[in-house]
């Protein structure tokens, strides 16, 4: 049997509504932070977020700070519950009615 690496084995990244629908300060963030957002919610480092954005890792320091600073919080996890809490960001599968079969998957 093979192994898998948790290295390859990555979450669902949280889908983005639309920046019309958003409100106040979180109309401010850039589309590109609203991406990174979003991966940091699916548990991405930076170094990981650098790698899959093709991007270095002091561009996204810099894009967390803003994130940071615009939400109002003061780490990365508050950003990320910010984000849920204001449906800035939403959880794969949130929202979507349950099947009709009783399995409520």
């Amino acid at each position: 049997m093979k192994e898998i690496s948790l290295r390859h084995v990555r979450p669902p990244i949280p889908r983005m509504p639309s920046r019309r629908g958003l409100s106040g300060e979180l109309r401010q963030l850039t589309a590109r932070e609203r991406e990174i957002l979003s991966l940091l919610a699916a548990g991405m480092g930076t170094a990981a977020i650098a790698e899959h954005l093709a991007i270095s890792t002091a561009t996204v320091r810099n894009h967390v700070q803003r994130i940071i600073a615009k939400l109002r919080v003061h780490s990365r996890l508050a950003a990320v519950a910010r984000g849920y809490a204001t449906g800035l960001i939403r959880a794969p599968g949130w929202g979507t009615a349950p099947k009709g079969d009783g399995s409520g998957a």
